[in-house]
């Protein structure tokens, strides 16, 4: 193991761990106590005060009985352990780092909070001890190599959803409006499977406000060329809108001079509420109908939903999104669905532990989620 470099590798310790018992870990730990008083240990600088007891839980297990010497820094007459800077544990915490970024890593993305337990299950730490790592996590993001470049011919798709969950702001229940906004540029053709849509190029970033508080379409627009400008390199013309024909996304649209196409998942769902009789759903009916949405026959549609006496506020919802619906015949209009980013992003997070979550939690599992969207590391 190399001291020189006053950081324990915590890589090269899981391969000879596998090799040994936990014992490794304490003996690697002493020798470095040793290696500094020896070879580092300034007496102009330092002093040297005591051995201190530690019990410090690392993934592996938790070290008992363990003790470190203690030195004085003269300049600052503070209390300077080399060990515990070696091995990355803060002052008054049980906990090495390590073992917290591996918690904060792992969180979220449908994973449960037991799922991240049993991750490294000989810590043996709670539930309550997570949450409180979430809780006071200062997390990063690693910037942006490169953009990716958009072909003449390519279409740039930028889907926007809305979608709300709860959190708990000075121990009182608040409502959040989540406004996703994710950009692909189509069906990647090489990685999808017949039962897997991959899309290519997908990016995603997200607006938090509390329910209630508008977003200005301003704020919005501004915040979608900011996201794109950061991502792509692109021109305007490429650009298509996508969303479930909430009016904020076709105002959006129709002032930046941006085609817009409904969603279809959310055409679907509606239509098929429609053609409910009797507690059943009409097959037939409901394939006509969505045969001419998804052919962009605008008007042969309202005609036949009016024969078929729909429910008047979903006949509004597709007389209301005409845009939305003749562009879907256009041969660049792949049907991507806005969907999928709510789930992704936001969803996914219900499985994680509590029903409701502290609002920094929330926020760092919002973090930690569309950094792994956009295949950027954390920095902790």
């Amino acid at each position: 193991m190399n001291f020189l470099t006053d950081e324990l590798d915590y890589e090269e310790c899981d391969k000879e761990i596998n090799k040994n018992d936990i014992n490794y870990f304490r003996n690697i730990w002493l020798a470095y106590d040793d290696f500094w008083h020896k070879n580092k240990y300034d007496k102009s600088k330092y002093k040297y005060v005591k051995t201190a007891p530690r019990s410090p839980n690392t993934k592996y297990g938790k070290i008992n009985d363990f003790y470190r010497r203690c030195y004085l820094i003269l300049e600052t007459n503070e209390y300077y352990y080399p060990l515990d800077n070696y091995i990355k544990i803060k002052k008054r915490k049980r906990t090495l780092t390590n073992l917290e970024h591996i918690i904060i890593k792992n969180s979220g993305n449908g994973k449960r909070q037991s799922d991240v337990q049993d991750i490294v299950k000989n810590a043996k730490f709670s539930k309550t001890y997570m949450t409180n790592v979430m809780k006071n996590a200062v997390i990063g993001v690693e910037k942006i190599k490169e953009k990716k470049i958009l072909l003449p011919n390519e279409k740039l798709f930028v889907n926007m959803d809305d979608c709300f969950i709860s959190s708990l702001f000075n121990n009182k229940k608040q409502k959040n409006r989540i406004r996703t906004i994710s950009a692909n540029k189509g069906t990647d053709l090489e990685k999808s499977t017949k039962s897997r849509n991959v899309l290519k190029d997908k990016k995603i970033t997200y607006m938090k406000t509390k329910n209630g508080e508008r977003i200005k379409r301003q704020e919005l627009i501004d915040k979608i060329y900011d996201f794109l400008d950061l991502q792509f390199i692109y021109n305007k013309s490429s650009l298509v809108f996508i969303g479930d024909g909430a009016p904020w996304i076709k105002t959006s649209a129709k002032k930046e001079n941006i085609p817009y196409v409904i969603d279809r998942h959310h055409a679907f769902k509606a239509l098929k509420k429609g053609f409910i009789f009797n507690r059943k759903v009409d097959n037939k009916k409901l394939t006509n109908a969505y045969n001419l949405f998804i052919n962009g026959k605008y008007y042969l549609l309202l005609d036949f939903l009016k024969v078929n006496n729909i429910d008047e506020k979903i006949y509004k919802y597709f007389k209301n999104n005409k845009e939305g619906i003749i562009n879907q015949k256009e041969n660049w209009n792949q049907g991507v669905c806005a969907e999928s980013d709510v789930s992704h992003l936001v969803k996914s997070l219900k499985g994680y532990g509590a029903k409701i979550y502290n609002d920094k939690v929330l926020n760092n599992l919002l973090l930690i989620n569309s950094a792994r969207i956009n295949k950027l590391n954390l920095l902790l």
